[in-house]
């Protein structure tokens, strides 16, 4: 193993460097995937309405765009990565990442599952909040299903 890869790199450092690449782009990315994930707290994340539905709140989509935009930056970035950082781009590696990322969300999406069959269901505590609900999903069902996005009629 490499001596003082925390100080500079060097050909002997580079595991070292590519490894901490893996993983920051791993924790990077999961944490973004995490932000779509507790939308729902018990309903599935991942089926393909909710995919569709990924753009809808823009200012999440832009962080998770921006997340990733930075994440990738801070990998590639000549001099920046190796000085500063102390990683390096990763190649093959990636696939490290998107196996990682595929397991994380098979996990929480077999823990949501969990939590509808064995938790009581969810209550709404008010007549309001209830009719409030009742509105939205309405609201939601017909703009997805008719395409519109005007909330006036």
């Amino acid at each position: 193993m490499a001596q003082h890869c925390n100080k500079e790199y060097s050909e002997e450092c580079d595991l070292v460097f590519r490894a901490r690449g893996t993983v920051f782009a791993t924790l990077t990315i999961a944490i973004l995937l995490h932000a779509y994930n507790c939308r729902r707290i018990r309903g599935p994340m991942w089926n393909w309405h909710m995919i569709k539905r990924f753009h809808e709140n823009k200012f999440l989509f832009a962080g998770f765009v921006s997340g990733t935009v930075m994440c990738l930056l801070c990998m590639y970035v000549p001099g920046l990565n190796t000085s500063v950082l102390k990683m390096k781009g990763i190649s093959w590696e990636w696939g490290i990442v998107l196996i990682t990322l595929l397991v994380f969300i098979i996990l929480s999406e077999l823990y949501k599952f969990a939590k509808r069959c064995l938790l009581k269901p969810a209550t709404i505590a008010t007549d309001e909040q209830v009719r409030l609900q009742r509105i939205w999903t309405e609201n939601t069902l017909t703009l997805t299903h008719t395409g519109n996005t005007d909330l006036e009629k």
